[in-house]
């Protein structure tokens, strides 16, 4: 989990959510069963609190926190989010009031996610009906792949985006557009040219399938590269008549850029960018036998 947002109650001041660190289940086991297993974490005596005992070194000691309230923001039954209330002293057992309180925020919040999830999925419909129209008007492959990287910053901001074609080397990937947002270009110079056997895009046409690589899996992907700011990428195959013809890399400058909600939109608008690639292809391989 990723703090998103974080205010302290005495001076009324916003924090940046970086100083609250991630969360992960791996580094914190405890914590996140207990999130699993209980609608609210009620601890007066945090740093004594079994459920929270991995939390001590790395969090509630360093941020001398010594109660909290914990309610947890679920969707379809699983936890999605957490309201975290921190102390700073020990208060004793909060009051039932109390935890009904954070409970209903709680659910509020996740009624606002839920609207705003539904608000998104609406804009992404709307943005994949109005595609079809551009992409059916002659475009070379270039121009085409230019402006499918337009309709994913659309989709998606926050992200950075690539389009690649296959290399002469069939080990290579070779990258034909890019859009590089707030990337260096020693960063964009560096993925001209990437590995199949090493990239997420490279996965992604192996396996045939749309891959996402976040954490672990993406610091190993990119441990020689200057990924700076891209904190995670997916990889979007392009097949036409089961042919590789291309492949879609987007870089997310937040790790909630593309959400797995937005994943199967994302397949419906590969489908599409396939078909209208290809189309331009075989148009500019008719144009140049005609010359």
């Amino acid at each position: 989990m990723d703090c998103v947002a974080r205010r302290e109650r005495i001076t009324g001041r916003a924090e940046k959510p970086a100083l609250a660190g991630v969360f992960s289940a791996a580094r914190f086991p405890a914590y996140f069963a207990a999130l699993n297993a209980e609608r609210v974490l009620d601890a007066s005596d945090a740093k004594r609190d079994p459920r929270l005992s991995d939390l001590l070194d790395g969090y509630l000691i360093p941020k001398n926190v010594n109660s909290l309230i914990d309610a947890t923001v679920r969707r379809a039954g699983a936890v999605s989010g957490v309201l975290c209330c921190e102390r700073e002293q020990a208060v004793g057992r909060c009051s039932e009031a109390q935890i009904e309180l954070e409970v209903g925020l709680a659910d509020l919040a996740g009624q606002l996610i839920l609207i705003a999830d539904l608000r998104r999925r609406e804009k992404l419909q709307r943005l994949l009906l109005s595609m079809g129209p551009e992409l059916g008007e002659d475009h070379t492959e270039l121009e085409l792949a230019e402006l499918a990287l337009v309709k994913m910053a659309e989709l998606f901001p926050d992200t950075w985006s690539a389009f690649y074609v296959p290399d002469t080397d069939p080990d290579y990937l070779c990258m034909l557009a890019n859009r590089s947002l707030g990337s260096s270009i020693a960063f964009v110079e560096s993925r001209r040219r990437v590995p199949v056997s090493h990239s997420v895009i490279g996965q992604a046409m192996r396996e045939r399938r749309i891959v996402s690589a976040r954490g672990e899996v993406f610091q190993n992907l990119y441990a020689k590269v200057d990924s700076n700011p891209m904190i995670a990428s997916i990889g979007v195959p392009l097949f036409h008549d089961h042919k590789f013809i291309g492949a879609m890399v987007i870089g997310l400058l937040r790790d909630d850029a593309v959400t797995e909600d937005d994943l199967s939109s994302l397949d419906i608008a590969s489908t599409t960018f396939a078909v209208a690639f290809a189309n331009a292809r075989n148009a500019e391989q008719l144009r140049h036998r005609a010359t």
